[in-house]
C-alpha cells in the first residue's frame, strides 16, 4: 500500500468519524462526543397524577457549550427539547424539608419561546459541598414534571448514585464559570 492510499484512508476515517460525532436535532447540531449526559431513569408525573418511566438525556449545542439542551426520551424515541436560556444558582427549600441550595437551569421547548420549563438539581448542602443532588426535577407552569432522582420519593436508590455522581461533577466542572464559588 502506497503513502497515498493511507492518506486517503486517514482522510476516510476522520470524516466517517466526524459524520458519526454529530447530528442535527431540530436545527441545532449536537455534538455525541463527550458532550452529552445520560440521566439516571426517570418517573414522569403528568398534571392528573399519573406515572411512567422515561429516559433523560443533556445536551450541549456543539457551536455554543453554555446552552444545553434537555432530550427527553422514552423508550429509546426521542421527545421535548428544551432549549436552556439562563443558568442561575438560588438557596431553596428542597422536598423533604431539606434547606440547601439549587442548581436551576431556566429553558424554553424548540420553537415555543413563551413556555417556561425548569431543571432543578435540589442538594442538601452547598453545590459546592454536596456529592450529588437530593432531587433532580424537570417541571413546567403546568404542573407537568419530571423527578429524575430523588433519595425521598425512591426513583433512583442512593446505591444506583454511582454514574449520577459523576455527571454531577462533570455538570458542576461544565458551570464553574456561572458562579463565585469553586467547585
Amino acid at each position: 500500500m502506497s503513502y497515498k492510499h493511507i492518506i486517503i484512508l486517514f482522510i476516510g476515517i476522520w470524516i466517517c468519524s466526524d459524520v458519526n460525532a454529530q447530528y442535527n436535532a431540530k436545527g441545532y447540531q449536537i455534538a455525541t462526543n463527550n458532550q452529552y449526559y445520560d440521566l439516571p431513569i426517570t418517573a414522569e408525573v403528568n398534571p392528573d397524577g399519573n406515572i411512567k418511566t422515561v429516559q433523560t438525556r443533556l445536551l450541549f449545542a456543539q457551536k455554543d457549550i453554555h446552552k444545553p439542551i434537555a432530550v427527553f426520551q422514552e423508550a429509546g424515541v426521542s421527545g421535548i427539547f428544551l432549549i436552556v436560556r439562563e443558568v442561575y444558582a438560588e438557596p431553596v427549600y428542597v422536598k423533604g424539608k431539606i434547606s440547601g441550595e439549587s442548581l436551576i437551569l431556566l429553558c424554553n421547548p424548540a420553537g415555543k419561546v413563551e413556555e417556561d420549563w425548569m431543571i432543578i438539581f435540589g442538594f442538601r448542602d452547598t453545590i459546592k459541598d454536596s456529592k450529588y443532588p437530593m432531587v433532580v426535577k424537570i417541571e413546567n407552569e403546568a404542573g407537568y414534571y419530571m423527578s429524575i432522582f430523588s433519595q425521598d420519593n425512591g426513583v433512583c436508590p442512593v446505591n444506583k448514585f454511582n454514574r449520577s455522581e459523576h455527571t454531577m461533577n462533570q455538570l458542576k466542572d461544565f458551570y464553574r464559570g456561572f458562579y463565585e464559588v469553586e467547585f
